[in-house]
């Protein structure tokens, strides 16, 4: 992966929070449409992503179609959906970045994600994936 492929989101609410699962962690990550500079980092990724695959023979071309990540969560959010292989748990730092605990983290957190963009060609389809490194709690969910 390259330095293109690599970014670190604003601030953005995680939910669907699984990172104490032996198969691995995921999170998505809903991130709000007024965030520009976060959204112009995701497209950046993706586009340096499609690059890569090309460049490494994922894809023969550039396909026609590839799945986008970033996809419409309602009127005012999009939502990404990360992933990290059990073999490397995410690292997980709270406000002060001092380590947290899995546990201490929940849907609803708000936060930042550091995160890897990859290319891939599964059974036919073709798309960008998203790697989930590191995780920083911003803000407990409020009751």
């Amino acid at each position: 992966m390259s330095k293109a492929t690599h970014i670190v989101t604003g601030r953005c609410r995680f939910e669907s929070v699984n990172l104490m699962n032996e198969g691995g962690s995921s999170l998505c990550l809903v991130i709000s449409k007024s965030d520009k500079t976060t959204i112009k980092r995701i497209r950046d990724a993706v586009e340096a992503a499609i690059l890569e695959g090309v460049a490494r023979k994922i894809w023969p071309e550039r396909p026609p179609f590839v799945q986008d990540p970033l996809r419409e969560y309602d009127a005012n959010n999009y939502f990404l959906n990360t992933y990290n292989p059990k073999y490397d748990k995410p690292g997980l730092v709270g406000p002060d970045l001092e380590a947290i605990q899995p546990e201490d983290l929940k849907s609803g957190d708000e936060g930042r994600a550091a995160l890897d963009f990859y290319a891939y060609d599964y059974r036919g389809r073709e798309g960008v994936a998203v790697t989930l490194n590191n995780l920083q709690q911003l803000e407990r969910a409020k009751a």
